[in-house]
């Protein structure tokens, strides 16, 4: 429960502009990462899939 909470909460405060809660780079470097793995991971699957 906490953590919906919590993720919903990052959502929020990461959609609306003005100083962010966590250092504003920390956020930015999460959401590369993310965005990274993700791709890497669909080009695995393509990869894998032809």
């Amino acid at each position: 429960m906490d953590d919906k909470k919590f993720l919903r909460n990052r959502v929020e405060a990461s959609r609306r502009p003005g100083k962010p809660k966590f250092g504003g780079g920390s956020v930015g470097l999460i959401a590369a990462g993310a965005i990274f793995v993700a791709a890497l991971f669909i080009g695995f699957v393509v990869y894998g899939l032809t």
